[in-house]
């Protein structure tokens, strides 16, 4: 349950990542790339805090990179500090309509709060501007820095590949092969044999993608003469599903993405009623839920009691909210004697008129829903109708047809041969059956067309009743029979 409301979360929020930001020499070692990764999702998403800086919380970098008890806070202020030293290369594998040429750090300025967990960081002012607001743009999701943490340069590999389908909307692009080994940061004395380059860095990525993001990659190596100069990559979407994530560690980026970016975003997003759909297994994960934060039981059943089920899940969704605008500001507080000084006092409990108004507008997406499934089932029928007409004709064609005098027969060959559209090929498979239609394939194409498109309609109109030929009296049996 946790991975699906994960996954929901991230579908909906991906953002908008500028394609130059992509396009530089990869110097920066795997935990670094996604440090700096990290970093854009938090400009692009976040607004600068009071202090003038962007913050980076240790306990979003250990659930995005996928560090599992690791509360090295020195690795993270390194990498940051790396970034802060590395230039971004804009335009590095073509132009992108941002600049023409242009290199800049990122991060122009740092600052350490150990107590809190966070690393401050400043954005150079340019790149900020582009970050926020980018006129070219790939829509990168953060579960993909995740999912490839632990693949060397999978995610840098990755991004380039959903720039480009995001960018150009191509299912194919050709890439220089000396410009890729440095996009992913191989050395000229690395790998110089391509076998080498293929099995030791290209098949891994490449399998690292294809199972656990939403492409699907292959490639062909394309020679100018005889040397090996570029690679021809097909790009194909395909469903992902959180793979990678136990239980518990999807909760605690739920929690992290929630808490960083976004709000309330997951919890309590049940229209007004379905919360109360199963109201003790509801009370029970809310009492669990305020007990976690560090609130008392007994706090927690007054509070029930006296709003409701509903009532609290709305205190609790306001409160969350609270707490992440007061993070973004760095403002301290107890998070347990907040929350339960809300329950207590009933703040963030929606007004009846707020409920009735979002109920009806829930309704209405439901029936709008229920409209369009109905459409489409209707329209599924028809479609299953009209097959099912179509073979009964055929059916019926064939009775007319067996044991037809000779005569008969010559004069539906005559006819066919006068319907047959001014086709050579139509014609000619005609005349090359002898005009009979015993002689049609029926399983071939043309021949399929011919005896369903000429033959049976002129043996129906020879011989057949009005009934065989109109749909609707078709319709009416069906009706009946069913």
């Amino acid at each position: 349950m946790t991975a699906l409301r994960l996954q929901q979360y991230l579908e909906k929020n991906t953002i908008k990542h500028p394609t130059a930001l992509l396009h530089f020499e990869r110097r920066l070692s795997d935990f670094e790339q996604g440090i700096l990764f990290l970093c854009v999702h938090i400009v692009a998403k976040t607004e600068r805090a009071p202090d003038g800086f962007y913050h980076l919380n240790k306990s979003l970098v250990r659930a995005v990179m996928r560090q599992e008890g690791n509360h090295d806070y020195t690795r993270i202020t390194e990498a940051v500090k790396a970034v802060s030293k590395t230039d971004l290369r804009f335009n590095f594998m073509g132009q992108d309509r941002t600049f023409d040429s242009y290199e800049a750090p990122l991060i122009i300025g740092r600052a350490l709060d150990r107590r809190r967990g966070v690393v401050a960081f400043e954005v150079h002012p340019r790149i900020e501007k582009l970050v926020k607001d980018p006129r070219v743009f790939a829509r990168l999701n953060i579960y993909f820095i995740s999912a490839l943490a632990d693949v060397r340069r999978g995610y840098s590999f990755y991004a380039l590949f959903r720039d480009f389908v995001d960018r150009t909307k191509t299912a194919e692009v050709t890439l220089d092969y000396f410009e890729l080994r440095a996009y992913l940061g191989i050395e000229e004395s690395q790998y110089q044999i391509f076998k080498d380059f293929k099995f030791r860095v290209l098949k891994p990525l490449i399998d690292a993608v294809n199972e656990r993001t939403d492409l699907r990659l292959s490639y062909e190596a394309v020679k100018t003469g005889r040397k090996l100069t570029h690679l021809k990559f097909t790009i194909q979407p395909q469903a992902w599903q959180l793979q990678l994530f136990d239980a518990e560690h999807a909760e605690r980026m739920v929690t992290e993405l929630v808490k960083n970016f976004d709000g309330p975003v997951i919890e309590n997003k049940a229209a007004p009623g379905q919360i109360e759909a199963d109201n003790d297994k509801v009370r029970a994960a809310l009492i669990d839920q305020c007990v976690k934060m560090g609130v008392t039981s007994k706090t927690v059943v007054r509070a029930l009691g006296k709003h409701g089920v509903q009532g609290v899940g709305e205190i609790i969704a306001f409160t969350k909210g609270k707490f992440t605008k007061m993070d973004k500001k760095g403002e301290g507080y107890d998070a347990a004697n907040y929350l339960a000084k809300m329950l207590n006092e009933g703040v963030g409990v929606k007004a009846p008129e707020v409920r009735k108004r979002e109920a009806d507008a829930q309704k209405k997406l439901g029936e709008r829903a229920a409209a369009n499934a109905a459409k489409e089932a209707a329209e599924r029928a028809e479609k299953e109708l009209e097959k099912r007409f179509s073979d009964f004709k055929v059916t019926r064609a064939l009775e007319l047809l067996d044991g037809r005098a000779a005569a008969d027969l010559e004069k539906l060959q005559d006819c066919v041969a006068e319907a047959l559209p001014a086709y050579a090929d139509f014609r000619r498979r005609w005349l090359d059956v002898g005009r009979d239609y015993r002689n049609l394939d029926r399983r071939k194409a043309t021949d399929g067309l011919i005896f369903r498109g000429y033959v049976v309609p002129e043996t129906l109109r020879l011989w057949g009743k009005h009934e065989d030929t109109d749909l609707e009296v078709f319709r009416t049996k069906n009706m009946e029979l069913s």
